[in-house]
């Protein structure tokens, strides 16, 4: 805890101190001196700290890629046994293609970018389905980072860079989760995050959607605190960069703005906090700056508009896409049930318990409902992959919901919350256990998820 001093000379604390535990640890006396907090206190304070160090240190460990584990002469192989291996070994489609990118601009370099986008058009137009574009720069740039920094194989330093930005993700998550001052949440939702079945998976696989999740949600907590404190610039940059980064990232991250305009809009009537005319430069100013530095990596506006329409159009001649991307608009509800079953019925739960003053769930509902409006009803473009966005928000919103069920037995509260969480927790382990190590679960896709649930038992596989 950091103290500065006020104007008489006294020192107070800053930071979120009353977020862990509740209550301050110091307390101002009538003489202007500091009284320690009891000696109980400080025991469940440092106890709270502890637990949710080994909380982040578990969700790290989880997130480390296999290879550092299984692989021959891997340097943690004496801790392999307590580190699930997923069972899918070969990899697919998107994991090849982002790959053969970050061996073209290892040996051409970036200055060679319009001529991959050139490349990717006169390829494209030839073929009968969609194959990633190179637009989605900043992964495909951050495993060229790591392949020259490190020397990796080219995917196995995708594969790095995505275990790396899902432990970010996890950190930030109990950042974000510590910083709305309510006691016990950092905790709790980073224990829930730690071990999503999804954000585990992801980690594991040299795919792009855990990478893109993390610049999403932090364009979500940068907004929120802009919302708390008026025109900081630290805070408005911030969430101006993380915007930029998603348009650098991947295309999907329209539907993560139009969630973002959406909570603009509802502040209106929900009052999250203040909407300056700075945030809403930045929440302009963030994507447009995507996709001017997308223009000049394209070589120009025509190559860009040009390398995107095809990419779309031919989605829709993917046999893959059209097999296993479409569905009725509550898939995704169904799809999340597959795999996080008491996440989702907890949040959903939390629907019906929202009052005007919860604005952390209105937040959440709000960006989940908007971004879900547009994402159920793009044909042939459906994979639970896309839904790594909500998996911060629906855990908000669980966890919101295990508090308010604890409230009811008053003198067992903390621990009931406790035993709740741990419970959910474990049931959200063991699914990532019969999914992806059980099961060589690849593509996030119901067909997928039906037979590791062994729901289907009959063949109707679907290859990546």
């Amino acid at each position: 805890m950091v103290y500065v001093s006020d104007n008489c000379g006294m020192k107070t604390a800053t930071g979120s101190d009353s977020a862990h535990t509740g209550r301050k640890l110091w307390e101002q006396s009538d003489t202007y001196t500091f009284k320690r907090m009891p000696p109980l206190e400080s025991l469940r304070s440092k106890l709270y700290l502890a637990a949710l160090a080994i909380t982040l240190a578990i969700g790290i460990f989880l997130r480390l890629p296999p290879g550092l584990f299984h692989a021959k002469e891997a340097p943690l192989r004496v801790l392999a046994a307590l580190h699930p291996k997923p069972q899918d070994k070969t990899g697919g489609y998107d994991e090849r293609v982002y790959e053969s990118y970050v061996n073209i601009i290892s040996n051409r370099g970036i200055t060679a970018y319009p001529d991959l986008l050139d490349s990717y058009i006169e390829k494209q137009k030839t073929m009968s389905g969609s194959m990633l574009p190179p637009l989605r720069f900043l992964y495909i740039f951050f495993g060229y980072v790591w392949h020259s920094l490190f020397g990796t194989p080219s995917r196995a330093a995708l594969g790095y860079v995505s275990s790396a930005f899902s432990m970010l993700t996890l950190l930030l998550s109990a950042l974000f989760a510590g910083r709305v001052g309510r006691p016990g949440y950092a905790l709790g939702v980073a224990a829930l995050m730690a071990v999503a079945p999804t954000q585990l998976h992801m980690s594991q696989h040299a795919l792009i959607d855990g990478f893109f999740t993390f610049w999403v949600l932090l364009a979500l907590w940068a907004l929120w605190e802009n919302l708390q404190a008026k025109d900081r610039w630290p805070w408005l940059i911030l969430y101006s960069c993380a915007l930029t980064a998603m348009v650098l990232t991947k295309e999907n991250s329209f539907f993560a703005w139009i969630g973002i305009v959406a909570l603009l809009v509802s502040n209106h009537w929900i009052k999250f906090g203040l909407v300056s005319r700075n945030l809403i430069i930045a929440t302009i100013l963030g994507p447009a700056l995507g996709v001017v530095i997308l223009v000049w990596l394209s070589g120009g506006l025509g190559t860009l508009i040009a390398t995107y329409q095809l990419s779309v159009s031919k989605n829709y001649e993917l046999e893959y896409a059209i097999l296993s991307g479409d569905g009725p608009w509550h898939r995704y509800l169904i799809d999340l049930l597959l795999v996080s079953p008491l996440v989702l019925i907890l949040a959903l739960g939390a629907l019906f318990n929202l009052t005007r003053e919860k604005k952390l769930e209105w937040f959440c509902v709000v960006f989940v409902a908007a971004s879900y409006l547009i994402m159920c009803n793009i044909k042939y473009g459906m994979n639970l992959r896309y839904a790594n966005i909500w998996d911060l928000p629906l855990r908000f919103l669980a966890f919101s919901q295990l508090v308010k069920i604890s409230s009811f037995i008053p003198r067992w509260h903390s621990i009931s919350l406790i035993a709740m969480t741990a419970l959910v927790c474990g049931v959200e382990f063991r699914q990532y256990i019969v999914l992806a190590v059980n099961y060589p679960l690849y593509e996030l896709v119901t067909p997928g998820l039906m037979h590791a649930l062994k729901i289907l038992k009959f063949s109707t596989e679907i290859s990546p």
